[in-house]
């Protein structure tokens, strides 16, 4: 894939300990998602990453990231090589509440 093509896919500041949608792919669409950033904005969190197909409910195998711990005011950046097809879900999940997620990528 190009990089050219790369932007925000989404930005996401969820509630404390809340599944919530990062991104969906549209119908009749694919999405290329080639980066994630987590950035903790306060103490000690961990966090949660999944990817569903066609948008089912999460289950242990969608995780890529399970209760991974990020420090205080710390920011992770991801480089990732996923191809998404319609429908399929990103969810993220912040157990403080302290974390916001910002999803990279291309949507053909």
């Amino acid at each position: 894939m190009d990089n050219t093509n790369v932007s925000v896919l989404a930005q996401l500041f969820p509630a404390a300990a809340v599944e919530t949608l990062l991104f969906s792919v549209p119908l009749a669409n694919r999405a290329f998602f080639q980066g994630l950033t987590v950035c903790n904005h306060g103490a000690a969190d961990t966090f949660r990453v999944s990817i569903s197909l066609q948008g089912a409910a999460t289950t242990a195998k969608d995780y890529i990231f399970f209760d991974n711990p990020l420090g205080a005011n710390n920011t992770l950046l991801v480089e990732l090589d996923v191809t998404m097809g319609a429908k399929d879900a990103v969810r993220v999940v912040s157990t403080n509440g302290t974390c916001s997620f910002i999803m990279y990528g291309a949507l053909v």
